[in-house]
């Protein structure tokens, strides 16, 4: 295990725990998953979970990337102390001042109309609805249908957790 900081910080960093779950097929193999670090700097806790979650369009993966995180902090409150070798238990959502979510979390843009309204567009034409707006630089109207998002302001994950808008085009 590596954390990397600066020569200037790296006296006031201690406390440093480490976990990890798999998500994959069966939630024992490793090609999907995550890690959380966590560590004192000074009297603050900072926390990150870097994540490869479930990928694909569809309501049912959109679920499975929920779970994949609930069960990766769930896997992540016995924390490796590597100061003692020591197992401790720690929920970081609740202990950290600051927790930081990132990694290939394989959240999508989705362009569905609200309920009750028919959805005939294909996977292609979403595609190139996004493009447009891509091209257009408007990317806080994509940001509106990303999954994420919507899933935050649902209560669907993360309770509490929050994301800024992006004002640069998507990496993928």
């Amino acid at each position: 295990f590596l954390l990397w900081a600066r020569n200037g910080v790296i006296d006031f960093i201690h406390d440093i725990k480490i976990s990890g779950a798999n998500t994959g097929v069966g939630n024992v193999l490793a090609n999907k998953g995550g890690i959380v670090t966590s560590f004192n700097f000074n009297q603050t806790r900072i926390s990150f979970l870097s994540a490869h979650l479930a990928a694909h369009e569809g309501e049912t993966y959109y679920k499975t990337r929920c779970e994949n995180i609930q069960k990766i902090l769930e896997d992540s409150t016995n924390m490796f102390d590597l100061s003692s070798d020591n197992v401790e238990y720690i929920d970081v959502t609740v202990s950290s001042h600051h927790m930081f979510v990132m990694g290939d979390l394989n959240f999508r843009t989705l362009f569905h109309p609200d309920k009750g309204e028919k959805n005939d567009t294909t996977h292609e034409d979403n595609v190139e609805r996004a493009l447009n707006l891509i091209n257009e630089q408007k990317y806080l109207h994509l940001y509106y249908y990303d999954e994420l998002t919507r899933g935050l302001e649902r209560g669907d994950l993360l309770f509490n957790f929050n994301t800024l808008p992006c004002n640069f085009p998507p990496t993928f």
